[in-house]
């Protein structure tokens, strides 16, 4: 694990100095030195499966071994580098818990050994450890750690718990207020907008929905709402408005509006998204912006910033003393202006590493002052970021020349004391007589982490570090090295307040004389690494011990034929043997079960020979019990010679139960949906078929494989296509709504034929991303056809509602009238237009007859002996009308009434006296012919003679003859037209399927 350090301080002694690590070889290489029996510890590290490591709480990592290396990406040179932090590899989620697990243990509360967290990865992967942590008994706050990676366990528990939480995702609801208001008073509310407005739902339903604006905003809110709902296009689809809560509170939403039709008439569809915290944050920024101008119109460093084109957008005042330009001389020109020529391409490519995300710093160049004069002066600066853009950089400048020449001055009068000076493997610090730095070499700036520009011309008193001897003391061993030109090495303990890294040096000084004058030379040696040495010498042997003793993994030291020498603590806990029951003993007699004694052997035997081996099985414990173990088989060699064999044993009991019962559960899963009546299926963002349940041949003819990887609008109906795509990218762009989007469409199956379905498909995130889509769709055809007979025959009703209603009682009205005004003047011509109307509403009851005949004619087609039929309406005839022909077709009983209307049709408004029916026969289809020798149908009324009311001549009529008989003959899956006779009158054909008895 890696601990929280905070309080061990205070376990450390006062005067305990620890001090950088050796590499990892030559560490073990002295302790092999100092220890000669003490490789098998070594070997017990370097090959363990966990990741350890040695932590001292100030110093940070004094070692890691290879496991924890191959587990975080880590060398040790990167965990020891001064800038690496304990915290880096540390989630930023756990990081909370790990602080609480400190302070708990700085109180002197109980805390477990053991526990999880997350790591990061040096590659950014995220890995889970079990962490057990032991101080160390070495006397300076060394704290030993080891981390177990249960990834793949705790990945297998979440796909667990994934795989029976599948079907939960359609009872997910939306983050976002969802509402529909209509006659402006809310209609509907989801949960979220009782929370947003504090309003239960059972009051904001039927509420006026201005009651939640906030005042001032109802006036357009209103306006909008409106305007909307009457078809305007011009009416923001998103905007931003106030709310007011139900305790008076005022709350900012992002309001997205939209027509819909609700219980069939026109409503208003909204979402809305609380930016309260949004608004806040602007108007803070807004504030805190005002401060930072503030700040910097008063800062002693010139303040400036640019735009990506390299002009200046901001110039605080103090470039007018650095530069000599007023602010607002610099603003909008571009920044190479004002460099030395020379400099320039310096400076140039400084912007371009900030145009690439990268901040600079401590850049120096020369710049030309507005008088003239050339000032060196030393920039910082980083990119300024927009919603991921970078649209510039800001930074501040300084004047550096003072320091600058006369740093050159003296580097120029002394080359050959320079070249040494900055050669030197010593940090190298030049005072003057006063203590104050003139000048330090590059390795002072390495050992102490101070800039050279941060330091020269302060007193080295005055530097943020802290010295084992008071600054008097230095004092006088200074004094005495000028009075008597002598003074001897002595060695101090630093410790920077900055870094809090503490070091030991060895000091030696002298006076040396330069041109300018006498000054006091310090060469000051780091010895860290020799006292860190000297005391990790002495501890290693105590914490490979501690290892050992302590690794929840199951260790058995062996010797080179395989005999145990020792066991730890979790081996007597795993197979419940101690060490003395198993010392001297074969250790594949003891645990290896006798069906794997092969096996065991063959592990024993390639050890022996040098092999590292990994192997997962089973081992039998004390008990008999037989446990899942991962082996890892090691050899232990000291000086390229095998002394000895390591054995390590994890119990993957745990694991083992997880990926059996994943395996359960996804078998379930697996015959769930294989055996549900409805297709699901799941599609990539392009919208290819990912997955579709076998049901789906039942319903397309295809089997899953010939429809897995094609697009899914290969097997929708053409004519739908473009409005299924658009619904897609919709679902797809819908964000986290995860409501299921329903849709129906046609699909055109293998046969060819076309079948409606429904559809309700949702978005399938992974890690925050929408990858897919999910859904499930079902056969509607059979409730498509019904929905198209009911519209029928709604339609039929409707025009016999109408006849009842208008038609039949104005004739008898008419009728009534006539006769009231005949009985009292006795007017002939009244009695006859009382006559007509009366036939006339004969006329529409016999229509009537027809349509009945649609409405009631629900039963399925059966074959309709058609000569039958034309032989009875012929012997009603008051005309001759023949009949030729056999034909036996598919009707029902409203077959009669179609004929009878096209013959009345020809006798009344044909004004025909001889009627012609005749029918022929192929093998599908049966031709009916009724021809008449009347007046005929001028071809500009062909195409509407059969339209519901139409009615042509002297005759008039309903207008429902026709209309019937076309209604009738499509119903039978049929046709009807219209042509001239020869030499005169009409021809009907109709054509039918045909029929067999």
């Amino acid at each position: 694990m890696f601990i929280y350090l905070a309080g061990l301080n205070t376990v450390m002694p006062s005067d305990s100095t620890p001090d950088e690590g050796l590499s990892r070889e030559e560490l073990l290489r002295r302790l092999h030195a100092s220890y000669g029996d003490a490789g098998w510890f070594r070997d017990i590290v370097e090959h363990a499966h966990d990741a350890i490591y040695i932590i001292h709480p100030r110093e940070g990592f004094q070692y890691v071994n290879p496991a924890f290396e191959r587990l975080t990406g880590y060398t040790v040179a990167d965990v020891r580098a001064d800038d690496f932090s304990f915290w880096d590899i540390i989630h930023p989620d756990d990081v909370d818990m790990i602080r609480r697990r400190g302070a708990s243990r700085e109180r002197g509360e109980e805390v477990p050994g053991r526990y999880e967290f997350r790591i990061l990865a040096s590659d950014g992967d995220v890995r889970t450890v079990e962490a057990t942590t032991m101080p160390l008994d070495t006397g300076d706050g060394l704290v030993a750690g080891i981390l177990r990676d249960i990834t793949d366990r705790v990945e297998m528990e979440h796909a667990l718990q994934e795989s029976k939480n599948l079907f939960r995702e359609l009872t997910e609801s939306t983050t976002a207020a969802v509402f529909i208001y209509q006659d402006d008073v809310f209609k509907y509310v989801n949960p979220a907008m009782e929370r947003i407005t504090g309003i239960p739902e059972d009051r904001l339903l039927g509420m006026p929905f201005l009651d939640v604006v906030h005042p001032d905003e109802r006036d357009m809110v209103l306006e909008r709402a409106r305007m909307r709902l009457q078809g305007s296009s011009e009416q923001p689809g998103r905007y931003e408005v106030r709310i007011v809560t139900r305790d008076g509170a005022t709350r900012w939403i992002d309001l997205a509006v939209t027509v819909i039709t609700y219980e069939g008439r026109p409503a208003g569809l909204g979402n809305a998204i609380d930016i309260t915290e949004r608004k806040q944050t602007e108007r803070a920024l807004r504030e805190s912006e005002e401060t930072f101008r503030h700040l910097a119109e008063r800062s002693l460093d010139g303040i400036f910033a640019y735009d990506r084109r390299g002009r200046f957008t901001y110039a605080s005042p103090a470039v007018r003393r650095i530069a000599g330009y007023e602010p607002e001389e610099i603003e909008g020109t571009f920044f190479g202006r004002y460099i030395l020529m020379r400099d320039l391409p310096k400076t140039l490519s400084t912007f371009a590493r900030l145009m690439m995300g990268k901040p600079v710093e401590a850049v120096q160049f020369r710049v030309k002052r507005k008088d003239g004069e050339v000032r060196t002066v030393e920039v910082n600066a980083v990119p300024v970021m927009e919603e991921g853009r970078i649209t510039g950089a800001q930074g501040n400048i300084r004047d550096i020349t003072e320091t600058t020449e006369t740093r050159q001055r003296l580097r120029e009068s002394e080359e050959r004391y320079a070249m040494l000076f900055e050669q030197s493997n010593d940090a190298i610090m030049i005072l003057d007589l006063t203590g104050k730095i003139v000048d330090v070499n590059d390795r002072y700036e390495t050992i102490f982490s101070r800039r050279e520009e941060d330091i020269v011309g302060r007193r080295f008193s005055d530097l943020d570090i802290d010295y084992s001897l008071s600054t008097k003391d230095i004092f006088q061993k200074i004094e005495t090295l000028i009075t008597r030109r002598e003074l001897d090495d002595f060695e101090i303990t630093v410790q920077d307040r900055v870094t809090d890294e503490t070091f030991t040096v060895n000091v030696k000084a002298n006076l040396i004389k330069l041109p300018e004058g006498r000054f006091i030379q310090t060469v000051i040696r780091d010895v860290t690494d020799r006292k860190r040495a000297e005391r990790e010498l002495r501890y290693q042997r105590k914490y490979f011990e501690a290892l050992f003793n302590d690794s929840p993994e199951a260790i058995a030291s062996l010797d080179v034929h395989n005999h145990v020498i020792t066991v730890n603590r979790a081996f007597e806990e795993l197979f419940g043997y101690t060490a003395g029951e198993l010392q001297g003993k074969n250790i594949d007699d003891v645990i290896v079960p006798e069906h794997l004694q092969k096996e065991g052997r063959n592990i024993s035997e390639r050890v022996e020979r040098g092999e590292i081996v990994r192997r997962e099985s089973v081992r039998r414990s004390k008990t008999g019990e037989m446990i899942p173990v991962s082996i890892l088989g090691a050899p232990v060699v000291i000086d390229d010679r095998q002394e000895g064999i390591f054995g390590i044993y994890r119990d993957i009991s745990a694991r083992v139960t997880a990926e059996q019962a994943l395996r359960e559960s996804e078998e379930q899963y697996r015959e769930m949906v294989e055996n549900i009546n409805d297709v699901l299926y799941t599609t990539d963002m392009e919208g290819m078929i990912t997955y579709i349940s076998p049901v789906i041949e039942q319903l397309s003819g295809f089997v899953p494989e010939e429809i897995i990887g094609n697009v899914f609008t290969d097997f929708i109906h053409e004519d739908d296509v473009p409005r299924v795509r658009q619904r897609f990218k919709q679902i797809i762009s819908g964000g986290r709504d995860g409501r299921p989007s329903p849709d129906e469409y046609r699909i055109v199956l293998k046969s060819g034929d076309v079948r409606w379905v429904r559809t309700s498909s949702r978005p399938v995130f992974e890690d925050g991303m929408v990858v897919g889509l999910r859904g499930v769709m079902t056969d509607v055809t059979d409730r498509r056809q019904a929905e198209q007979k009911i519209a029928e025959l709604n339609d039929t009703l409707r025009l016999l509602n109408k006849i009842m209603r208008h038609d039949i009682l104005n004739d008898l009205q008419i009728a009534r009238s006539s006769l009231e005004l005949y009985d009292e003047e006795a007017e002939p011509a009244l009695y006859e237009k009382a006559i007509r109307r009366m036939r006339h509403a004969v006329e529409l009851i016999n229509r009537m007859r027809g349509l009945e005949s649609l409405v009631a004619s629900g039963e399925e087609l059966r074959p309709v002996d058609l000569r039958e039929v034309a032989e009875d309406i012929a012997a009603d005839c008051t005309v001759e009308c023949r009949v030729a022909g056999k034909a036996v077709v598919m009707a029902d009983d409203a077959l009669y009434s179609v004929l009878q209307n096209l013959v009345h049709n020809a006798m009344v408004h044909g004004r025909a006296d001889m009627v012609d029916i005749s029918m022929r026969c192929n093998d599908a289809t049966c031709e009916i012919l009724v021809a008449d020798n009347g007046v005929g149908i001028p071809d500009s009324l062909k195409d509407r003679v059969f339209g519901e009311g139409y009615s042509h001549g002297d005759a008039g009529g309903t207008g429902l003859g026709l209309y019937i008989v076309k209604q009738t003959v499509e119903r039978y899956g049929g046709s009807v037209a219209v042509e001239d006779n020869e030499p005169r009158g009409t021809v009907f054909v109709l054509r039918l399927r045909r029929g067999e008895r």
